[in-house]
């Protein structure tokens, strides 16, 4: 979770905006959406970065509704592109035939931003990211950020900030993903905040891609904090999310360029 303060203080009153950021592997939107519902009541977050969202065409309006409902928070939304549909086998019945139906749920993969407040799509008619949009693991928006109308501690605070949700390809070399991420990044400039939140698939240890990123101006905004080496992902039974064991390791990151 990441926490971003707009410079928006002033002598008038007007306190600091604050942003909270929350990326997540949520393995499936559909079937988990009480999680939607506890980062907003139990955790204020009010940006989210969601990967393995495994929406589909079909079920991704109902999931726009669904977390634009107060109660879940009252997010607007914006999916990468679906992932393949998932066909199962149905049983048959009374004397039938076995057949093979689409499933509600799409195949691994899948990835959603979501902003309480307004959100853009940057991605829409943008050539340069077309084969990063078909991978249907990256996706891109600006979040403008309010500020008061009265004097700024910054002479030229940031009037938005960009995110993108990555979900890298389980048991395999992410490094062109991770390649084409970082450079639709830089194609926005360097005019606005910049976060990427992914679920890397990789400790960022062993990535030379990631590390050469943290060399170039780039910020493990985890770094420095209690939890910067916590675990994120792990396969033991009874498994608390966080502490360290067999099979568990960090692969989920947000990664930041501060405004210049």
């Amino acid at each position: 979770t990441l926490h971003l303060r707009a410079f928006t203080s002033s002598a008038d009153g007007d306190g600091p905006t604050t942003a909270r950021i929350v990326s997540l592997n949520v393995t499936s939107l559909d079937a988990n959406m009480s999680v939607i519902h506890q980062l907003h009541h139990h955790y204020g977050a009010n940006i989210l970065a969601l990967q393995e969202t495994r929406h589909s065409g079909r079920s991704q309006p109902t999931l726009q509704r669904a977390m634009a409902a107060a109660d879940y928070g009252s997010f607007r939304t914006v999916f990468g592109q679906p992932p393949r549909d998932l066909w199962v086998t149905r049983k048959a019945r009374a004397g039938g035939t076995d057949h093979p139906v689409r499933a509600y749920a799409s195949q691994q993969g899948g990835v959603c931003l979501a902003a309480q407040g307004a959100i853009v799509d940057s991605t829409i008619d943008d050539a340069h990211v077309e084969g990063l949009l078909k991978t249907q693991r990256w996706i891109e928006c600006c979040i403008p950020i309010p500020h008061p109308t009265t004097r700024s501690q910054r002479p030229d605070p940031p009037t938005a900030i960009y995110c993108a949700s990555v979900y890298g390809k389980s048991n395999a070399d992410n490094t062109g993903l991770f390649r084409s991420v970082w450079e639709a990044a830089h194609r926005v400039g360097d005019q606005a905040p910049y976060f990427i939140c992914m679920d890397a698939q990789v400790d960022i240890d062993n990535s030379n891609f990631l590390l050469d990123m943290l060399q170039r101006g780039w910020h493990n905004v985890a770094q420095g904090f209690p939890g910067e080496k916590a675990c994120t992902f792990g396969q033991a039974i009874g498994w608390d999310r966080r502490s360290p064991g067999p099979n568990c390791t960090r692969i989920d990151y947000e990664i930041g360029r501060a405004h210049v």
